[in-house]
């Protein structure tokens, strides 16, 4: 892919473009992907010390609800090959 020619495209959407695009890409990245590119953008929003303790709680919360939606595990397919009750 040749990256003047994406960026000349990417020049031409407008803002709900790109935040589409930028979701589609959230989605198809690992959390190591995800941190490199984003965490400049919102290391100051998210990392205020000290801490409170109602931060904190709200910290675990938001971990707990990302750990359920999947965000740190790899999707794989379950099959006859890999699948077991016990």
């Amino acid at each position: 892919m040749n990256k003047d020619i994406l960026f000349q495209i990417l020049k031409q959407k407008n803002h709900s473009e790109l935040i589409n695009i930028l979701d589609e890409a959230w989605e198809m990245m690992i959390t190591s992907q995800r941190d490199q590119i984003f965490y400049p953008y919102i290391s100051e929003a998210v990392y205020n010390f000290p801490a409170s303790p109602e931060k904190t709680i709200a910290a675990i919360k938001q971990f707990q609800k990302r750990t359920l939606a999947g965000d740190y595990y790899a999707p794989f397919d379950i099959n006859s090959k890999n699948f077991s009750l016990g």
